[in-house]
């Protein structure tokens, strides 16, 4: 799922059951270190499965549609230089947001955690989420041009943990900007160690109203991990 500008166009697009991403790739770092302690972030073994429910609200932030989504891992994996080595293993959400891509884990300079995503065609492996020692801490930022209006996006990680499910997951909050310094979108990732990926919230701005307020759109929800 690549990093994103206008994860609405996605949500759209799965109202008519037509799975794609519109996150943009842009890689920080040319390389990653290999695994260290973000390697407890996402169980890699084949055969793993996620049953997540999917739900998506209208503009009138009623529950438009929800549908039960079953992620699974293959067998297939990828040796990317740019992890220096580390394997990517194949993760496909056939009815979610990722579709089929790659997931790998490492570490940033300061030793801590991050969970590195390929989607495959030409692009580069980039940071999906990190972990820090500190919350509020800044772990990516890109721009996505435009010539009218170009959005900035920035993504923290927190160290407070929030029970989802009877899941105990850390955060990261990935807020777009306008040119005119308006909060458009905010895409918010949950991840338990060891359990992976438990809930993806996406909030968009409400275009009606005087103060446009974001308001969830999509999120994708754990229900059940299966191991292998």
């Amino acid at each position: 799922m690549k990093k994103f500008f206008g994860l609405s166009v996605l949500i759209c697009l799965l109202i008519f059951s037509i799975v794609a991403c519109s996150k943009k790739a842009v890689v920080v770092n040319n390389s990653y270190p290999r695994n260290g302690p973000g390697s407890n972030l996402f169980p890699f073994k084949a055969g793993n499965q996620w049953i997540y429910l999917d739900s998506l609200w209208d503009s009138t932030k009623t529950l438009s549609k929800f549908y039960s989504d079953t992620a699974y891992l293959t067998s297939s994996t990828l040796n990317m230089s740019q992890i220096n080595g580390g394997l990517l293993y194949n993760f496909v959400d056939p009815n979610g947001v990722f579709g089929s891509c790659y997931f790998g884990t490492s570490h940033d300079n300061n030793n801590n955690g991050l969970i590195i995503e390929y989607d495959g065609n030409g692009t580069n492996p980039y940071v999906f989420f990190g972990r820090s020692s500190i919350s509020d801490s800044l772990v990516d930022s890109w721009r996505t041009p435009n010539a009218s209006c170009s959005y900035s996006s920035e993504q923290y990680s927190y160290i407070a943990t929030t029970q989802i499910n009877g899941y105990t997951c850390f955060k990261n909050i990935i807020t777009t900007t306008n040119c005119n310094n308006i909060n458009t979108e905010n895409f918010v990732e949950y991840v338990s160690a060891g359990v992976g990926i438990v809930r993806l919230e996406n909030w968009v701005q409400d275009t009606t109203g005087i103060n446009k307020p974001l308001y969830l759109e999509y999120s994708q929800t754990l229900q059940k991990f299966i191991p292998m």
